[in-house]
């Protein structure tokens, strides 16, 4: 059965939703700590959003994006949605073990505008932003 994942974050434009919602397409609200398994190696960690959600960052939407991280075998990939320095800041904090190997991937967050993959959070993952 295919799965919308959404943050839960309100705003406005939420046409995604109400297609999920139209089509019959279930919505699970990600939050920190959940993880999907496919039986065959594959798994997803959700690594934000938390509660409380950030406030008052500017750009609340984006900095409560999905963040995930991919696992399989020795492969990892993290997929940053389009959080930015607030929620990279907030991970950091967490202390998630976000490294990933030269081989592995780092999806940048916020299309890798100036406002995210900081200095501190680029160190942690230690990788090569593509």
């Amino acid at each position: 059965m295919d799965v919308l994942y959404d943050s839960g974050q309100t705003y406005n434009g939420r046409a995604v939703t109400a297609s999920a919602h139209a089509h019959g397409v279930p919505i699970v609200i990600a939050r920190r700590g959940m993880q999907w398994a496919s039986g065959d190696g594959v798994a997803l960690d959700i690594l934000a959003p938390a509660v409380p959600f950030l406030a008052d960052t500017g750009d609340d939407v984006n900095e409560n994006s999905i963040v995930a991280r991919l696992r399989y075998n020795h492969f990892r990939e993290l997929f940053m949605g389009d959080a930015g320095e607030a929620s990279e800041s907030r991970l950091l904090g967490f202390g998630d073990d976000l490294r990933a190997d030269v081989s592995d991937v780092l999806k940048v967050g916020h299309h890798g505008s100036a406002y995210a993959s900081t200095p501190e959070f680029a160190a942690r993952v230690h990788t090569m932003v593509l």
